[in-house]
């Protein structure tokens, strides 16, 4: 497990899970942007596994490169609270 995500992803989710209930649904609360595509999809792992027990709370990772319309599709269509970008 990389202990540095972990680290910083916690404290982040521990924040959105004690924000009072209409600003903790508010989509995307934490931004993380990794230098890679290969950290950016192991941070938004660790960032499912953080999220497994939370209804209503999940995570997406978006690479720079990718066709923007379906990128756009998939967060209307799954809103999340954590967004990674690399």
């Amino acid at each position: 497990m990389p202990y540095i995500i972990f680290c910083f992803q916690l404290p982040a989710i521990e924040a959105i899970l004690k924000a009072p209930e209409g600003r903790s649904r508010n989509p995307i609360n934490v931004l993380i942007v990794c230098p890679t595509r290969e950290l950016a999809q192991q941070a938004a792992n660790e960032a499912q596994v953080l999220l497994k027990f939370h209804r209503g709370l999940g995570a997406q990772v978006v690479y720079g490169g990718n066709s923007i319309r379906t990128e756009q599709m998939n967060l209307s269509r799954n809103p999340c609270q954590v967004f990674l970008y690399a």
